[in-house]
């Protein structure tokens, strides 16, 4: 109690004392809630970095792949099985993305992504920033009839709807074959009716009956990144160029011919991803592994074994130290 008083009677006759201390007491605060703040970001930027890739990604420097990766997993596992959790195959190419808007053609550069379904989930967070309930739960390149959050699932607290996700699905898909069919009838027959037509000449090129019907059938699936797909208008909602049900058209070289030549083909929008970090929203699409290898010609025609470009590794605890030590690298290497 005596000393107490002794230090409040000095506080109190010598100010500069006292704020040295408040100063003291501000300095150690503020280094405590920068330190919390940053910790924070640290944390949230690792979570979305993982979001999309892998604790560690094992990759062919080669443009054509690496064969047979299941024999490789197959070795990775007996070097550092304890340590790892999960792994999946996967088949990386840069690319361009196509899609009608109001007419006009919009082009977009995109990092291009074949993943296996099966385990793509297994080895990322990936599933969560989808925005169908089933796909979070495992992913599909199968176009869903309906069900699409209205409402982002990741926001906190009031978030817009997006009015729009309402018919994304195969509603929207019927809907948009169904005005396509009635904006060619209105400029004239098409060339099957044609055929038809009595006591008129015979098209050999009338389609077959068997003809692609985008009212029935969809394309490969493909997973958009939010960015790609919306634009945020001034009002803060969120307007979508392509939905799920849209037909977009991507073009990539084929790294097996030399020149690479470019290869393109029409994929169907199944679902989009929302990671809150642009780099990826605006720039990565996701299509089945099996039809990429196949366009990409990293299938072997002789022996029907498939190339990749990766093999990506989810490890049990996490470290930013190596993962492989010397001894296990040189053996994975040979």
């Amino acid at each position: 109690m005596y000393k107490l008083f002794l230090c409040w009677r000095y506080l109190r006759t010598r100010y500069i004392a006292l704020v040295s201390i408040v100063s003291v007491m501000l300095g150690v605060a503020t280094m405590i809630v920068v330190n919390s703040v940053m910790e924070g970001f640290s944390s949230e930027m690792r979570e979305r970095l993982h979001g999309i890739h892998a604790d560690v990604a094992f990759i062919s420097k080669v443009g054509t792949g690496m064969p047979d990766a299941e024999s490789h997993m197959r070795r990775i596992k007996e070097v550092a099985g304890e340590e790892i959790e999960a792994m999946t195959p996967t088949v990386m190419a840069p690319a361009i993305l196509n899609f009608r808007y109001r007419g006009q053609w919009i082009t977009h550069q995109i990092q291009l992504i074949g993943v296996a379904e099966e385990t793509q989930n297994s080895v990322s967070d990936f599933g969560k920033y989808l925005q169908h309930p089933e796909n979070r739960k495992q992913l599909s390149f199968v176009l869903e009839e309906g069900g699409y959050d209205v409402i982002d699932h990741q926001a906190e607290g009031k978030a817009l709807p997006r009015e729009q996700m309402r018919r994304a699905g195969w509603v929207h898909r019927r809907e948009m074959a169904a005005a396509a069919v009635f904006n060619r009838r209105l400029g004239g027959k098409n060339d099957a009716e044609k055929a038809e037509t009595p006591g008129g000449p015979v098209n050999p090129f009338a389609r077959p009956e068997n003809v692609f019907d985008p009212a029935k059938d969809q394309h490969s699936g493909a997973v958009l990144g939010m960015a790609i797909a919306s634009f945020r208008s001034k009002d803060g909602r969120d307007n979508f160029g392509i939905l799920p049900g849209d037909d977009v058209q991507i073009t990539f070289p084929n790294t097996t011919s030399q020149p690479p030549k470019g290869v393109s083909d029409t994929f169907t929008v199944v679902d989009l991803y929302e990671s809150k970090m642009s780099e990826y929203d605006s720039s990565i699409v996701l299509v089945p592994i099996e039809r990429l290898q196949t366009l990409c010609g990293m299938i072997d025609p002789v022996t029907g074994m498939a190339s990749v470009s990766s093999i990506q590794i989810k490890v049990k605890q996490f470290q930013t130290t190596d993962l492989f030590t010397a001894n296990q690298r040189s053996k994975l290497l040979g």
